[in-house]
């Protein structure tokens, strides 16, 4: 299994459990599998259609950065930290 399913997986048994807490944010498993998703789908969108082979991602311990890095790995996407 990948990182990326074992966290979906983890979001549907346990949807309301807390993932992070970041940035003054307290954020659920289902809440952050969300952000990841919508991210993706504006990822693909962006790059013409086509999931983006590589992703590079600002490397903070921050809500965004960890939203990026998630959803560059549920587009099966190679993440390089910046």
């Amino acid at each position: 299994m990948t990182l990326s399913g074992w966290f979906a997986a983890s979001a549907d048994r346990h949807p309301d459990l807390v993932a992070l807490e970041a940035d003054g944010h307290t954020v659920t498993y289902a809440d952050l599998l969300g952000l990841a998703e919508r991210l993706a789908a504006r990822m693909v969108t962006e790059a013409g259609g086509e999931p983006p082979g590589r992703v590079a991602v600002l490397a903070t311990r921050s809500l965004a950065g960890y939203t990026g890095y998630l959803a560059a790995l549920r587009l099966g996407a190679t993440v390089v930290p910046l």
